[in-house]
């Protein structure tokens, strides 16, 4: 397979929002498990986000990271390892009182059978619009692919 040139890879990214009908840009989203790429400058962080608003934002154009500090849904932070599942979720009760289920013991087995990563093996994620070189960059680069120049 021959490399893709940048100018291929944003018309491929506009295709994309076009035939799906997206009103947002697709959102990537990269795991920094490293400690040391994390990032440290507070005005990329989303402060207080839940995870599907810091997708949402990051879908509107915002690029930003989230970590367990900032990250105020706590069955998302569970989910990524930043923090374990307070009882109230744990137990499905917390879901019931959110109206989202009518069961516990619904709610109990959704969270038994949440996949989550192990504590600690994330250290942020870093979510940015798939629209424009930077995104499709970070995002590529950060699957282990070199893109070429052009």
């Amino acid at each position: 397979m021959k490399p893709l040139k940048i100018s291929k890879l944003n018309e491929m990214a506009d295709d994309m929002v076009e035939v799906l009908g997206l009103e947002r840009s697709p959102v990537g989203v990269k795991f920094i498990e490293d400690k040391g790429e994390a990032c440290t400058e507070e005005r990329n962080v989303f402060h207080q986000h839940r995870y599907c608003q810091a997708v949402m934002k990051a879908g509107r154009g915002k690029a930003g990271v989230v970590d367990g500090g900032s990250l105020a849904c706590p069955a998302a932070s569970a989910a990524f390892g930043f923090s374990k599942l307070p009882p109230k979720l744990r137990s499905g009760e917390g879901l019931t009182g959110f109206g989202i289920v009518s069961d516990p013991e619904v709610g109990k087995t959704m969270f038994d059978r949440m996949p989550r990563l192990e504590e600690g093996e994330v250290e942020q994620l870093s979510l940015s619009p798939l629209e424009g070189r930077e995104g499709l960059l970070e995002l590529l680069e950060g699957a282990g692919y070199s893109v070429p120049e052009g």
